[in-house]
């Protein structure tokens, strides 16, 4: 059972209205109080990418992005250390990493299907003719794996330039996508971190860590109409990557029972006040000695990729996907122009 797949049927009726709604009149004048986004790239500042919609909020388009956190958890340029590499610590270098990554990035904007030092894992969110969305990959050489997170001005703008889960995390997540949402990964991270301290779980945490090639691409994004008498800013990169340790989950150890897996799951993720996402390919369990261990594979903030609010608690997975079925069909077909702009001006009164 998938979220995704439960609301496939409405993603077709939005793309139909999608198509109706693009047979408007070009000339058709936008309401005065809708929302307006304008993107650019700082190479080519005087081409410029807007667009209205009533989805676009302050959060999480001008705030989710916080530089200073970013810079400090860039790849450290002293290297990381690979504890469990064949039973021995292996210390590998900041200048081998970047490398492979410029490579990775390389390769990317050449439009190839396999990458020199890259094994790919995922592309189920990434456009390879555009060159855009996230891709996930695999480092052969070492137990890491990397998320290229890659947007150009007039892809990031564009809900429809990539697979369908993209307009429904535009819709849902008021103008959130998987680019926004990766850069709350480290930052929820280290919250959880906190939360688990004072718990009683066993939870194995990857490390994490921003990268950034030599070109990042920074793109400018300006919205108006989002925060009452205010032009709101931001500037973020259209190219980075988060480099994450690799989890694998031991068959000898791993719980075999899809009943008890999905309680523990959910136990769990609403003990962290569902700051992540409960699909059961973001676990690992584990029980040695019957004592239970769990590795947590994914750290995206949840709530504000489907713009959810903390503190929900759910007492199975259907229940869970039944909420987020609600919350799609209320977004997608029973939000109007009133109140959208209610919702703004609550925010920012």
């Amino acid at each position: 059972m998938n979220f995704y797949y439960i609301i496939c049927f409405m993603i077709t009726l939005f793309f139909f209205n999608l198509s109706l709604e693009s047979g408007r009149s070009r000339f058709r004048k936008v309401n005065a109080r809708q929302p307006i986004v304008t993107m650019k790239s700082k190479k080519s500042p005087k081409k410029k990418y807007t667009r209205s919609d009533w989805y676009y909020h302050k959060e999480p388009l001008f705030t989710v992005f916080d530089e200073t956190f970013f810079f400090n958890h860039l790849l450290p340029e002293t290297g990381i250390t690979i504890q469990s590499f064949q039973e021995n610590a292996l210390n590998v270098t900041f200048q081998e990493l970047s490398m492979m990554l410029e490579q990775l990035v390389q390769e990317v904007k050449e439009k190839r299907n396999e990458y020199t030092y890259f094994t790919l894992l995922t592309n189920k969110n990434f456009n390879r003719k555009k060159k855009c969305g996230l891709l996930i990959v695999k480092f052969k050489k070492y137990p890491l794996v990397a998320k290229l997170f890659i947007e150009y001005p007039e892809t990031l703008i564009n809900p429809q330039s990539k697979d369908f889960e993209n307009v429904v995390f535009h819709l849902m997540g008021k103008g959130c996508n998987r680019h926004y949402a990766g850069f709350t990964r480290i930052i929820n991270l280290e919250n959880l971190k906190k939360r688990i301290e004072k718990s009683g779980w066993d939870i194995t945490l990857p490390r994490k860590w921003f990268w950034i090639p030599q070109d990042p691409e920074w793109i400018e994004i300006t919205g108006k109409n989002i925060e009452k008498d205010i032009v709101l800013t931001t500037t973020i990169p259209g190219i980075y990557v988060i480099i994450a340790d690799e989890l694998q989950e031991n068959p000898q150890y791993a719980i075999d029972s899809y009943t008890e897996r999905h309680h523990i799951v959910m136990q769990f993720c609403n003990e962290m006040n569902l700051t992540i996402d409960p699909h059961m390919n973001n676990f690992i369990l584990e029980k040695r000695s019957g004592k239970l261990s769990i590795g947590l594979v994914d750290t995206e903030h949840f709530p504000t990729l489907v713009g959810m609010q903390e503190n929900i608690t759910f007492q199975n997975h259907t229940q869970w996907y039944f909420s987020l079925s609600h919350k799609a069909i209320k977004d997608f077909f029973f939000t109007s122009k009133a109140d959208h702009m209610d919702s703004l001006e609550k925010i920012t009164i």
